[in-house]
């Protein structure tokens, strides 16, 4: 376990996989970073695929261009997967779920949340899994991070929404202030300009013969 700190392990390439399964367990979260975002599951161990075992990961899916990250919340079909047949809960392997990203484990909400022990993480990833329909996917409230949140802690959290939120928050009030800075140096500006121009007609006035 040298590789792991406590909730968290470092970043494996996808040449390292072997070193992440050293110290991976059944009902680990997996993170899996992409260029813009990053994506979750829920990691299972080893299962039967086409005859052979494999390491096996539970998670909401998307295609190969149709990022799960917030940075896709504009995209045409980001916001209904579920209505265009993205965004479902399916079984694959680890590696064809790697992709090209780097990937660690991270269970730092058990600092949080009390997560459930590891046979119902993978009771409920498996359950929703094989439901026919699960909950409608939603970029801002119902994607893979709050999938795999939900399966180990029982609760729907995201933390790149809830960045993004803050950001755009944060963003929205700094273009705020800097309005209202704008305008009051406008104003101030104007007034100004205002003041001298009249001080300048009154010294006219005065100076003109009588």
């Amino acid at each position: 376990m040298s590789d792991r700190n406590n909730r968290m392990s470092k970043w494996y390439k996808r040449s390292e996989i072997d070193d992440l399964l050293d110290v991976a367990v059944p009902g680990d979260l997996l993170e899996f970073h992409r260029n813009l975002y990053v994506h979750w599951a829920v990691y299972v161990g080893y299962r039967e695929v086409d005859g052979k075992m494999e390491a096996c990961v539970i998670h909401r899916c998307s295609t190969e261009n149709s990022g799960d990250g917030i940075g896709n919340v504009f995209a045409s079909t980001s916001l209904r997967k579920r209505e265009v047949g993205l965004g479902e809960v399916e079984q694959q392997t680890l590696t064809s779920v790697w992709e090209d990203s780097i990937c660690r484990i991270n269970n730092t909400r058990d600092d949080e949340l009390p997560p459930y022990a590891a046979n119902m993480v993978l009771q409920r990833a498996d359950d929703a899994r094989k439901m026919e329909h699960t909950e409608e996917y939603n970029v801002i409230t119902n994607n893979c991070e709050h999938f795999a949140n939900w399966c180990r802690y029982g609760t729907k959290e995201s933390g790149q929404v809830d960045r993004a939120t803050f950001y755009i928050v944060a963003g929205a009030v700094l273009v705020g202030v800097a309005s209202t800075i704008g305008a009051l140096f406008s104003l101030a500006t104007n007034t100004s300009r205002s003041r001298n121009t009249s001080k300048s007609r009154r010294r006219e006035i005065r100076e003109e013969p009588m």
